[in-house]
């Protein structure tokens, strides 16, 4: 039942923000195309580096490069952290995670800057420690996520520094279905995942 419910509520999560984004974009570029962008929509470069804060406080750390070409980024990213209860995949394990993904991003108004949607690969590896016995396993999984979010530039005076809060679902391919001590783990295709990443932009 749990699976299944996360299953419903991920689909639910992009069945409405994708017309929601896409009519966000839509209204905010009409805004735009009247007022003093702050970057060059075409034609611009630039490299950025961003760290989600949030894995700092469950033991990990999660930097991110990545290099924008007009509209379009391209990143990668490591993550590594303790999963908290509310989100693991089965309450009765400890769930730590170590992943790297590379993805595209596509900025609706232009460069680097508005709301923005992007798809990433990630290889993740997980272990499970079931905590009665302190019994483990550990197991790989493709999983595809996607991020609808929004870049802010917080100071115009420092058009360099920026905030990026998203959200999206989360497919997993084939996860492995194993047992700890006799204890079978519920695994889960789909989820949702999301950050608030602060990040410095160079330009090219």
């Amino acid at each position: 039942m749990q699976a299944r419910g996360w299953c419903r509520f991920a689909t639910l999560v992009a069945a409405l923000a994708l017309p929601l984004w896409a009519n966000v974009a839509s209204a905010s570029s009409e805004a735009a195309s009247s007022a003093v962008p702050l970057l060059p929509a075409h034609g611009l470069r630039s490299v950025d580096v961003q760290l989600d804060p949030t894995p700092f406080f469950l033991h990990g750390v999660a930097p991110e490069v990545g290099l924008s070409l007009g509209r379009h980024r391209f990143y990668a990213t490591v993550i590594a952290y303790d999963v908290p209860k509310f989100l693991a995949e089965d309450r009765r394990f400890q769930e730590r995670r170590l992943l790297g993904a590379l993805g595209y991003q596509l900025f609706f108004l232009g460069h680097v800057e508005g709301p923005f949607a992007s798809l990433g690969l990630s290889l993740v590896r997980s272990r499970f420690e079931l905590e009665a016995t302190g019994g483990s396993h550990l197991t790989s999984t493709f999983k595809l996520t996607m991020r609808l979010g929004w870049a802010i530039v917080p100071f115009r005076g420092l058009p360099e520094l920026f905030v990026a809060p998203w959200v999206g679902p989360v497919v997993s391919f084939a996860p492995e279905s194993f047992a700890v001590d006799g204890r079978a783990i519920e695994r889960r295709a789909l989820g949702v995942s999301g950050a608030i990443q602060l990040g410095w932009r160079f330009g090219l």
